[in-house]
């Protein structure tokens, strides 16, 4: 029965980001899964809590990847926040539909996480600040908000709306104007790529 969690979770995971909650059945997930439809309700008891504990493992591998486990120049911190969106085909597609659908188990589970996650990710800011790689005076919660709306866009302009295939952009030009923002805003003199912002000096760091 132990074998057979992960392969229904990943299979809940492939038919939930692409049917959503309310048109994904158990038969499906469990053809997909190769197991018997009555293993899923032994192991997750309903369909209610798989798709609940499909949400915290997916949302759990999200924040893994975009919170490096050691302090990050700032650069780094946004590249991970930007791109850890693009690494799962599954994740932003949960999120949307669960959005879309508003499942009570959906707000219960992102509500939890978000609290988490913005913590987690405000401790990195902090500590950036105590290295000095951020201002003092910058709010380390508001930081992490506007950051990881940035990656919230990023996934959305080129996964979702697909601009990319209308406007030259590539994905690491945008990310690294994104650092650009979050840091010194639209000030002059600042160089538009990663860390080499750090070597200016005449222009104070908004972030």
């Amino acid at each position: 029965m132990a074998e057979a969690r992960p392969k229904i979770l990943k299979a809940a995971a492939a038919l939930f980001a692409t049917r959503g909650f309310h048109g994904t059945t158990t038969r499906a997930i469990a053809k997909k899964a190769a197991v018997n439809e009555g293993t899923i309700f032994k192991v997750f008891g309903s369909k209610r809590r798989l798709y609940r504990e499909t949400l915290e493992w997916k949302l759990g591998e999200l924040a893994d990847r975009s919170l490096p486990a050691q302090p990050s120049t700032p650069h780094d911190l946004v590249k991970h926040v930007i791109e850890a969106r693009e690494q799962d085909p599954y994740v932003m597609r949960l999120i949307l539909f669960g959005v879309l659908e508003a499942f009570p188990e959906f707000k219960k589970v992102l509500h939890t996480w978000r609290r988490d996650y913005y913590g987690r990710l405000g401790a990195i800011i902090e500590q950036q600040k105590e290295q000095g790689a951020i201002a003092e005076d910058v709010p380390s919660l508001l930081a992490a908000v506007a950051l990881t709306g940035f990656g919230i866009y990023h996934y959305l302009y080129f996964d979702v709306f697909r601009i990319g295939e209308d406007i030259a952009i590539s994905r690491d030009e945008l990310t690294d104007f994104y650092y650009r923002l979050w840091r010194h805003g639209l000030a002059s003199g600042v160089p538009h790529n990663g860390d080499k912002a750090e070597e200016v000096t005449e222009v104070p760091a908004v972030v």
